[in-house]
C-alpha cells in the first residue's frame, strides 16, 4: 500500500516520529505516503471477513442449492443454518471432541463422541429446501469426523428397539439429493422410540413443513438430553428429546426480524413409547426450560431483551 515497507512485525515502531532528522521537503513526503497507507488499511481491513470461529465456516451455496436460502436481512457472514446461534459454544477444534462443530451446507451441528450421537442440529427451514427428491434411506457413518473419533454405525441400531431418529428430517430437504442423502449421515441420528418418532415428533415436523410452504421462514434447533442407556457399541440413548422452532412470517428473514411478539415452538417430549396418538401440542414447553435442562443458550444471536421475552413464553396456537 502506497509502496511503503512496513516494519512493525519486526517490532520497530513506524510512524511520524520516524521522520524527525529529515529534511523538510522528505517530511512532507513521508506524512503524505503516511497518510494515504493509513486510508488504504483502514479500508482494506474494514472489508475483511469475520473470521470468528463462534459461527464456524460459510457454507457456500452449490448449485442446486439456491442462494435465495442465504440471503436474510444480516448485513454478516452468518451461516443461515446456525443463525439463532451456537447453543453450546461448539468448535471444531478435535481437542473438543464431546462438542465438535460440524458445519455442513444443509445443517449445523454438535457432535458428542462419548455419546455417539448430536447434541443438538441447527437448521434453516424455507420453501427453497423443499422439492421432490425422494427419501434415500442410505444411513452412512460420518466420515468427515476427525481421525481417532467413535462413530457410530447404522448396525448398532438392530434389533435395538430403536429407530434411527433423524435431527433434521429427511423431508426437510428435498431441493436435491445431494441435500437429502445428508441428513441421513449418522452424526444426525440418535435412537428414538418408535412411537415418539413416528408419532407426535413426526406430526410436528409436517406442521413445520407446512409452515414453510406457506411462506414462512423458519430457525430450528432439536436435540436431546439424559441418557436411558446405551445400545450397540456405546450409542447413547436419549431419556428426552427437544426442538425449538423460531417462526418468522416471510421468507428471507432473519435475526433481526425477530421481536417479543414471534411466535416460538419449544417442544419436550420422553423418548419412549405409549405416545404415538399424542397430539405434539402436549409437549409444549419454554426456551427456557430446555436450556435448564441442557445448560444451552439456544437463542444467543438474539438482543438479551428480545431472547428473555420469546423464550420465557409457550406457544399456544
Amino acid at each position: 500500500m502506497a509502496g511503503i515497507e512496513l516494519q512493525e512485525a519486526t517490532g520497530s515502531r513506524f510512524d511520524e516520529s520516524g521522520s524527525a532528522n529529515l529534511s523538510v521537503n522528505v517530511q512532507d513526503l513521508f506524512r503524505n505516503a503516511l497518510s494515504s497507507f493509513k486510508a488504504e488499511a483502514k479500508t482494506a481491513f474494514s472489508n475483511l471477513p469475520s473470521l470468528d470461529l463462534f459461527f464456524g465456516p460459510q457454507a457456500q451455496p452449490s448449485e442446486q442449492t439456491p442462494s435465495t436460502r442465504s440471503e436474510f436481512n444480516l448485513k454478516d457472514t452468518r451461516n443461515p443454518n446456525m443463525a439463532m446461534g451456537n447453543p453450546s459454544g461448539a468448535s471444531d477444534n478435535p481437542v473438543m471432541s464431546n462438542n465438535y462443530l460440524v458445519v455442513r451446507d444443509q445443517y449445523v451441528l454438535s457432535y458428542n463422541n462419548d455419546r455417539k450421537i448430536p447434541n443438538w442440529v441447527s437448521w434453516q427451514l424455507n420453501e427453497d429446501w423443499l422439492g421432490s427428491t425422494k427419501r434415500t434411506g442410505n444411513f452412512i457413518p460420518d466420515d468427515s469426523l476427525p481421525s481417532g473419533f467413535d462413530k457410530a454405525q447404522t448396525s448398532d441400531y438392530v434389533r435395538s428397539g430403536y429407530d434411527r431418529g433423524h435431527n433434521i428430517p429427511s423431508a426437510d430437504r428435498t431441493a436435491s439429493r445431494e441435500d437429502n442423502e445428508s441428513t441421513f449421515i449418522m452424526s444426525n441420528i440418535a435412537p428414538q422410540a418408535p412411537d415418539n418418532n413416528q408419532g407426535p415428533w413426526e406430526k410436528l415436523e409436517s406442521y413445520s413443513r407446512e409452515m414453510a410452504r406457506q411462506g414462512k421462514e423458519l430457525y430450528i434447533i432439536s436435540g436431546n438430553e439424559g441418557s436411558k442407556g446405551s445400545i450397540g457399541d456405546g450409542v447413547n440413548v436419549p431419556k428426552n428429546w427437544w426442538k425449538v422452532i423460531v417462526i418468522l412470517p416471510e421468507k428471507g428473514m432473519g435475526v433481526t426480524d425477530v421481536k417479543a411478539n414471534t411466535e416460538v415452538i419449544a417442544i419436550e417430549m420422553p423418548n419412549e413409547n405409549g405416545i404415538k396418538n399424542d397430539d405434539w401440542r402436549k409437549y409444549v414447553t419454554t426456551v427456557h426450560a430446555i436450556e435448564r435442562h441442557t445448560g444451552y443458550d439456544l437463542l444467543s444471536e438474539l438482543p438479551d431483551d428480545i431472547e428473555n421475552k420469546v423464550s420465557e413464553k409457550k406457544f399456544n396456537n
